[in-house]
């Protein structure tokens, strides 16, 4: 059975991931989809090149397709269990701090909804 990790919606129902996937082409959606069901079925470990530490709790996965680089901020909440908190397209060296900072404040808000 296929596994694929949980995706920050707001209390509304509001996906920011699902929304930004939605909008690449297909085949960049497809890599997208592809790569994080690997790192939740347990096919990537969490390291470079593909998944990168970030701080407090947050990793980044890392997509590319042909020239372009897409980002997944995302926070773990158990053995393969993980959380897509913030997407991007990268179009410089580092992670925006904004960035960083909304998804520590997603995944902390994901917890005090969905406590274990």
């Amino acid at each position: 059975m296929s596994r694929f990790p949980a995706v920050y919606s707001t209390e509304n129902g509001r996906s920011e991931v699902d929304q930004f996937l939605r909008g690449l082409p297909v085949d960049a959606m497809a890599m997208c989809r592809a790569k994080m069901r690997a790192l939740a079925e347990g096919e990537m470990e969490l390291e470079r090149p593909h998944v990168a530490f970030v701080e407090d709790g947050i990793w980044e996965l890392r997509v590319r397709w042909h020239q372009s680089q897409y980002r997944f901020l995302f926070g773990l909440l158990g053995r393969h269990k993980y959380i897509m908190l913030v997407p991007w397209q990268k179009d410089q060296s580092a992670i925006p701090r904004s960035s960083i900072e909304l998804a520590k404040r997603r995944h902390s808000e994901w917890q005090r909804r969905n406590p274990s």
